[in-house]
């Protein structure tokens, strides 16, 4: 019986290292076209800010409520992943 029990974990790690590598060498055959940073894909939104208080956002443009100086358009942030950039 110990024989079996040792035979039947070694089969059952042997599989489970067959799964991981199959996983690991089909996501990284993937050749689907990256369609997730289109800007028809998501949702983007326009903020400004004031380039001396960078706590004043508002989604239009317009004059800074402390300083009086013109709201400047903030950069659109890049995510990507950083297993596929």
């Amino acid at each position: 019986m110990q024989k079996l029990n040792s035979m039947t974990k070694h089969l059952v790690f042997a599989f489970l290292m067959m799964f991981t590598l199959g996983n690991a060498i089909a996501q990284n055959n993937n050749t689907e076209p990256n369609t997730g940073n289109s800007p028809a894909n998501s949702a983007v939104s326009i903020s400004y800010t004031c380039t001396m208080h960078p706590e004043i956002n508002t989604y239009k443009p317009g004059q800074c409520p402390v300083c009086g100086m013109d709201l400047v358009q903030k950069a659109a942030a890049q995510y990507s992943c950083p297993m596929h950039p």
